[in-house]
């Protein structure tokens, strides 16, 4: 699975556990994966697929918790 994506700092995360995704505008065609509990990134991706997933789109500069 790692071959899919770029572990940020030694972080992993599993396959069904509950994470955000957003883009990531200061690399260039990359997605951020982070942990939805700390907020804390674990990895970086060029694509993602996402199931049960609800889409929230705020405001640029706004973050929502």
């Amino acid at each position: 699975m790692e071959q899919f994506f770029k572990r940020y700092r030694g972080r992993t995360f599993k396959i069904g556990e509950t994470v955000e995704v957003y883009r990531n505008l200061n690399v260039e065609n990359a997605f951020s994966i982070r942990c939805a509990a700390n907020k804390l990134v674990l990895a970086h991706c060029s694509s993602v697929t996402l199931t049960n997933c609800e889409f929230i789109v705020g405001e640029a500069g706004i973050c929502y918790t």
